[in-house]
This record gives C-alpha cells, structure tokens and sequence, in this order.
C-alpha cells in the first residue's frame, strides 16, 4: 500500500473498532447506555466517521449522500452511541433498498436543537409494520434476523432527550428524522476521535 494510503486507513480502522468495541461492551453489560454522562458531540466530525465506516464496509453498490449544515452547534449525548444510531439507520436503508442504492444523511437546526435525518428511496413500510417497527425483536427479514436496530435508537434517543420520527409508505421508502437538545457550551476537543479524517472527507 502506497504509504499516502497507510494513514487514512488505520484511521478507518481505529474508528471501526472503537464502534465494534462500544458494542461488545453494551453486549456484556459492562456498561450502560442509561448510565453513560452527557457529552458534547460534534455532529459533522461524527457523520464523517460514518461516512468512513460505510467506505471502509467496500460495497460498491452503497454510496451516502451527505449533507450538513455549516456551523452547527454541539448536541448534548455520547458521541459513540450518537455514530452507533445513525449507522444502524445507515444499514437499515441499505437492506431496504437490496444493498444497491443511495443513502441520505442530512443534518440542520431546528427549533428543538439539531436534526439528523437518514433517507432511503427503498421498500418502506405499512402502516401496520411501522407501527411495529420499534418493538424488540419485529422484523420483516426473511432469514428472521433482525429488530434490534430501531429499538436501540429510539432507547440511544430516549436517554438523550431527543425525538425520533419514522415516515414511511410502501414502494416509496423512509426517512428517519432524530431530533437532539444543542449542547450549551462549546464542543469540547476530547470528544473529536477521528480529527485526521477532516482533510479527507469534509468535502
């Protein structure tokens, strides 16, 4: 590998294991996500983190469309279980629409705080499936693996003091829009994992 490449990709890599580490250890029950303090999260260096982990994924039928407001202000939440949430959403559009298409993640300010939203053109969903959607374990996948993903957000949500909202129809897709408290302070340097992906992807 050209050594121009060696460090952006073990900067991938870090930030992929810290994702999967976070997971692990939710799964073992050494920590709590009802437990984990309030931080300040910077929303464009996380969404950039996502970006990278879908890139590092290599599936050249899934792109992300990202568009992020300038300046926008600190949300007050752990900034692993913020990337957590959006990823799953992430992965919940690409198994909607096959594993092929366009995913959007756009975030803004609103008057409750910071809007993420994450879009997808795929199957979408009933009125009776989106009424299920956020219920342990309720999934409409054939292998019957599944229905873990919503409910982890909304509960990511829940601790954070934010909102989700699912608009969906059949044939036409899915948005997910999460609504998060701005931080009231500055954001705190400590809480950017992944600074050297700034040059890289902040196009």
């Amino acid at each position: 590998m050209p050594p121009a490449h060696t460090g952006p990709m073990l900067n991938r890599a870090r930030v992929c294991l810290e994702h999967a580490g976070a997971i692990v250890r939710q799964n073992v029950g050494s920590i709590s996500e009802r437990a984990v303090v309030s931080r300040e999260t910077d929303v464009a260096a996380c969404l950039a983190d996502i970006l990278a982990l879908v890139e590092a994924m290599d599936e050249p039928g899934l792109s992300i469309e990202l568009d992020v407001a300038s300046d926008l202000p600190a949300i007050s939440c752990d900034p692993v279980g913020f990337r957590r949430a959006v990823l799953n959403l992430v992965l919940n559009a690409r198994d909607a629409m096959g594993g092929t298409g366009i995913v959007g993640i756009d975030a803004r300010l609103v008057k409750e705080g910071i809007e993420v939203r994450v879009l997808d053109d795929g199957v979408g969903m009933s009125r009776e499936t989106l009424a299920k959607a956020f219920d342990p374990f309720f999934t409409t996948k054939t292998d019957g693996l599944g229905g873990i993903g919503l409910p982890m957000v909304r509960r990511f949500i829940d601790d954070a003091g934010g909102t989700i909202v699912v608009e969906s129809a059949p044939d036409i897709g899915t948005t997910v829009s999460l609504r998060l408290p701005a931080a009231a302070g500055p954001i705190a340097a400590s809480i950017h994992p992944s600074e050297h992906f700034q040059g890289e992807l902040g196009r």
